[in-house]
Parts: C-alpha cells; sequence; structure tokens
C-alpha cells in the first residue's frame, strides 16, 4: 500500500534501524509516526487513513478502537507499542515486526490478527532510535563498552552492517549528548502530559449527562418515593446524588439509580443534582421534583363541601368529574393561594365561576371559586385550562 497523500503527517521526523537477522541483514530507513488520540463518540478510533505509508515505525502510546473494521498495515513498517493496544476489530499484517516496550497487553480480547507477524519484543530484534535508544538481541548486536553501550570519552558514533555473518557493531560516545537526551526525555513526557490533559478535556467536554426524577410534583406533608437516574455516554469514575446539596448516593460507571424518601415540609422545589468525574473533569445534571398543597374540589352549599382532592399538580389544568349529591348544588374548586383559574368549560361551553374567595385551610392560605349557577344531581366533568 502506498502513501498517497504527502499531508498524512509520512515526512522523516526520526530515522530506526531493523537489525532482523532472519529478514533484514542490511540497514533499513524507516520514518517514525506517533499515532495521536482520534475521539469519536467516546472512543480513541483508529482509521487505515492514520496507517497509510510503507516504510514507518508506528508508535501506539493510546488504547486505539478499530469500530469493528479492518486495517492492513502497509508494507515494510514497524508497530512499536508503548504503553498502547488495539483492540475491536481487524489487523493484517505483511510480515510486520511488532514490539512491546511496555508492561501492557498490546492485542485486545476482540482484536483478529491476520497476515504474517514477527514479534520483535523479547529478543527476535532489535530497533534503535535517533536517541540511540537500543531494545537488546544478543545474537545480533556486538557493542563496544558495557551493555549500556556507554563507550570511552572521545569515540564517535559509527555502526557497521555485515551482511555475511548478519550482525551489527554499534560504538558510540554518548557522554555529550547524555544532557540533550535527558532535555529531549523531558520534553517528551511534558508534551505527552500536555496531550493527555488535552485528550482528558476532550473527553469529558463530550460526555452526555442526565438526572431524572419521577415523580416531578409531590404533595406537602406526605412521604413520597423519588425514582432518581443519573446516566452518562461516558464512563465515569464517580457519580454522586445529591438532594439540597446533600450526598445521598455515590456509584460508577455509565449510571446510578437511586430511591430517595422524602416528606416536603413546605411548598416549594426539592433539588437534586448528580455530579459526574469523566477522565478527571466534573460534568453535572439537575432536576427539581416541587412540593405542592392538594387542589380540592366537589359540590354542595359551601367550599367546605370539596372533599375531593386531584392528583399532585402544579397547576390546576385539567378535567375534573365532579359529583353533584342533590339538585340546586353549587360546585367548588379549592386551590392553593398561588394558583389561578383563568377559565372553564363544560361540553365546549364556558362553565361560569364567581371571583374567587381567600380563606385559610389548617394554616395554609387557599381560595375557593364557586359556580355561578346551581346544578341537579349528577355527574359533571369539567375541564380547566
Amino acid at each position: 500500500m502506498k502513501c498517497n497523500n504527502d499531508n498524512k503527517g509520512c515526512g522523516v521526523d526520526m530515522n530506526v534501524c531493523d537489525r532482523n537477522i532472519d529478514m533484514l541483514p542490511m540497514l533499513q530507513t524507516y520514518t517514525t509516526k506517533l499515532l495521536k488520540p482520534n475521539m469519536q463518540c467516546g472512543k480513541n478510533i483508529l482509521t487505515q487513513s492514520m496507517m497509510a505509508c510503507e516504510n514507518h515505525k508506528y508508535v501506539i502510546c493510546w488504547d486505539f478502537d478499530l469500530g469493528g473494521k479492518t486495517i492492513t498495515v502497509p508494507e515494510n513498517c514497524i508497530l512499536e507499542f508503548d504503553g498502547g493496544s488495539l483492540d475491536n476489530g481487524t489487523v493484517i499484517g505483511q510480515d510486520t515486526v511488532f514490539v512491546n516496550v511496555g508492561d501492557v497487553e498490546i492485542w485486545g480480547v476482540n482484536l483478529v490478527r491476520e497476515g504474517t507477524w514477527k514479534d520483535h519484543s523479547g529478543g527476535g530484534g532489535d530497533i534503535q532510535d535517533a536517541f540511540g535508544k537500543v531494545r537488546t538481541g544478543e545474537d545480533v548486536i556486538e557493542a563496544k563498552g558495557n551493555d549500556t553501550l556507554g563507550i570511552e570519552a572521545g569515540e564517535n558514533v559509527n555502526i557497521e552492517a555485515d551482511p555475511e555473518t548478519k550482525k551489527i557493531t554499534i560504538s558510540a560516545d554518548l557522554s555529550a549528548v547524555s544532557g540533550a537526551i535527558d532535555a529531549e526525555s523531558r520534553r517528551a513526557q511534558d508534551k505527552e502530559s500536555s496531550l493527555q490533559g488535552q485528550i482528558d478535556a476532550i473527553v469529558a467536554g463530550g460526555a452526555s449527562v442526565s438526572l431524572s426524577a419521577s415523580p416531578s410534583t409531590v404533595f406537602v406533608g406526605v412521604q413520597s418515593s423519588i425514582s432518581l437516574s443519573a446516566t452518562t455516554d461516558t464512563e465515569a469514575s464517580s457519580i454522586k446524588i445529591r438532594r439540597n446539596g446533600t450526598d445521598i448516593a455515590s456509584g460508577s460507571g455509565l449510571s446510578l439509580s437511586y430511591t430517595d424518601a422524602v416528606t416536603p415540609s413546605a411548598a416549594g422545589s426539592v433539588a437534586y443534582s448528580a455530579k459526574f468525574t469523566i477522565a478527571g473533569s466534573t460534568r453535572t445534571a439537575s432536576k427539581n421534583v416541587t412540593a405542592v398543597y392538594p387542589i380540592k374540589y366537589g359540590a354542595g352549599d359551601d367550599y367546605t363541601d370539596a372533599n375531593n382532592q386531584a392528583s399532585a399538580r402544579t397547576t390546576p389544568a385539567g378535567t375534573y368529574n365532579v359529583t353533584v349529591p342533590d339538585n340546586g348544588d353549587y360546585v367548588f374548586f379549592v386551590v392553593p393561594r398561588t394558583m389561578n383559574i383563568s377559565r372553564a368549560t363544560m361540553s365546549g361551553f364556558d362553565f361560569p365561576l364567581q371571583a374567587p374567595v381567600d380563606v385559610d385551610i389548617e394554616g395554609v392560605a387557599y381560595k375557593y371559586y364557586k359556580s355561578s349557577n346551581t346544578y341537579d344531581a349528577g355527574i359533571l366533568t369539567i375541564v380547566i385550562s
């Protein structure tokens, strides 16, 4: 597979040497490319376009998801795993060399490897980069000096390859460049830390979080069970559900459910919130449950005959089936003083009501609406809007 796009990151930034006695007796020049994160819907996706060039060493520092797709490694390439892995798809090698320089599993449980591969992770070969870091293969390298290639001061770096014996001799004086190597290592660590911070911000910023509560309206003074559900589409290391600023449940993962028993002492809102910790960042969601005094309705001579109670609601709007016990009774609607009835109808026609009258019922401020007319015994279906 050829690289047909000069803008795909195929420019030379580092040379590496493959010294595999079984494959390449002569030195081969490669181009090193760090596979950068590609976040899509909470997953770090690896695509074919990210691995499209021959004669490359691809460095894998992050866990990549193939998204169920098949990726073919171009010819004459090396995969260097430095803490990263591949999963969820198929990868096809073409005599592909791979090296695991970290201490983690590089092939995910849902990854299928096809084609031909050569493992240089444990002495089957060695790779040297521009900083002189050598992964040793003792059967193919004869190095002057000690095991870490520390050569006496004054010697120049020299690399010789013998095609007949298939051996490489390396001699170098690294003392003059050790400071530069340390500085470059620190810069690489700082860059990796910065990249990880950017990835965390992208992951957390793209996460969707929510909190639901049912029922959303309850009665004052009555114990109610509130079903709460905090959910996210991105794995959270911590999820906390709070009521009025106090933690009442905790967990992790993609969701957290909790049933809260609450008895509001006054009308108003019970404030619930969910706090999600995702990739080191915090996201929140909130939901209010409203506590109300009941609405009453009925028919008779006085508002105290309104003995039927409507379901918990924040407005009087709705349909009411009012039983009129005797001929000549009035219809009454008794509502909290904060609520208003603007219009009532019956069978599509206006159902006239008198002006509201303020009353106190057991210390709660109410007002009642009385029908302008009396009605015969029966059931009236009245719609309040």
